[in-house]
């Protein structure tokens, strides 16, 4: 038998889903680890990990206490974006869905997830390295890494410094739609789809601004905001800058049932698995902001075999770029004009798909049984 540990946030569904996995084998319930015991007090991790043998990391997300302890963990790093010192992070009011801090977040992440690789016992497999962890929450990275690998994904622009170098940069290089993304958010959070054309603009974003006395605050919303006011536009897209965000091409996606689609992959051991489509009438798919899914055979009924099957290659082969990966989410659009696919995200944490099945199993268990192949390959 050997010991599988979680870092998490304890009565997360994630955790539920994957305990169930890891009990339905017969194996030990695996040990939980949570990430506000870890933000407290990084020094006692090699105490907390010595004894295992298969770490999996979850989301530190949907739980504000941590979310704060990760922006204070980022307070000693040097980053010249939106900051804040580590008491005052540590002290900042639950406002439920602000946007908070978001590069400053990513490096109090990606410091603990250091801390994390540094501590764990030399033999112990990860089912996602935190180095990879590290990666695949920094865009500007991710880019880098799939251009390098000639992997196709949405061009992108450059950085996103304020609303006028925006126009700017659009004009330059002769773009009317893009897309803003934070470089560290995940989930649709700071995400917005913009036209802009001469002195006609409009934006798509889950962002929800409220103007206060001195700066514009922000926060996620489950309904899709619409833009039109240029000045309020520019004002959201300054406040946006402070988090460090990226400026890439909007690609058009093809259209299934009189509506665009992506295909959220998910890739485990190098092989695409569990799938699904995500149908929207707007420019983000995300199901959480009000899309439906769509049915894989509809895909491949419409758009043929070997489209279907170029588009699950096409993230195999981005997941193949994280070596120390086994189980990426990899979100996938048919570009409009001539159905090729195109990377749109890599997500660390993108297994959460209630009820989506490949060959009999859902994500928790393909992922498990393929860590459980590993040790057995590593002994013999």
């Amino acid at each position: 038998m050997h010991n599988t540990f979680v870092i998490g946030n304890p009565g997360n569904r994630r955790l539920a889903y994957f305990e169930a996995a890891v009990l339905a084998t017969g194996h030990p319930k695996p040990r939980i680890i949570s990430w506000r015991d870890i933000c407290q007090d990084l020094t006692v991790l090699p105490h907390l990990l010595r004894e295992a043998d298969l770490i999996r990391l979850e989301s530190p997300g949907e739980d504000a206490h941590v979310e704060r302890a990760l922006i204070a963990l980022g307070a000693a790093e040097e980053h010249g974006f939106l900051s804040i010192d580590r008491d005052a992070a540590l002290a900042l009011p639950q406002n439920h869905g602000q946007i908070l801090y978001l590069h400053q977040w990513y490096l109090g992440f990606a410091r603990a997830l250091r801390q994390i690789a540094a501590a764990a016992p030399p033999a112990a497999l990860f089912f996602n390295h935190p180095d990879a962890v590290i990666q695949l929450f920094d865009k500007f990275a991710c880019q880098q890494i799939l251009s390098k690998s000639r992997i196709p994904s949405p061009p992108l622009l450059g950085s996103l410094l304020d609303y006028p170098q925006l126009r700017s940069l659009m004009e330059e290089r002769a773009a009317t739609r893009v897309f803003l993304k934070p470089a560290g958010g995940s989930s649709a959070s700071g995400v917005m789809a913009l036209h802009a054309q001469g002195s006609r603009v409009s934006a798509y974003s889950s962002i929800l601004a409220r103007a206060g006395l001195r700066d514009m605050t922000l926060f996620n919303s489950l309904k899709l905001q619409n833009y039109r006011n240029e000045t309020e536009l520019a004002a959201v897209v300054n406040a946006l800058a402070r988090h460090r965000c990226l400026v890439e091409t909007w690609l058009p996606k093809a259209q299934l049932e009189r509506e665009v689609f992506d295909v959220r992959v998910v890739v485990i051991a190098g092989k695409a698995a569990q799938r699904v489509v995500r149908l929207s009438r707007k420019p983000m798919t995300n199901l959480h902001l009000g899309n439906r899914r769509g049915d894989w055979s509809a895909v491949v009924n419409k758009f043929g075999l070997e489209s279907s099957e170029a588009l699950l290659h096409t993230a195999e082969r981005a997941a193949a770029t994280f070596p120390h990966a086994v189980c990426l989410g990899v979100d996938v659009l048919m570009r409009a004009r001539d159905h090729q696919p195109f990377i749109v995200e890599l997500n660390a944490f993108g297994d959460l798909l209630p009820g989506i099945t490949h060959e009999g199993q859902n994500t928790y268990e393909a992922t498990y049984a393929a860590m459980c192949r590993k040790l057995v390959e590593r002994k013999y």
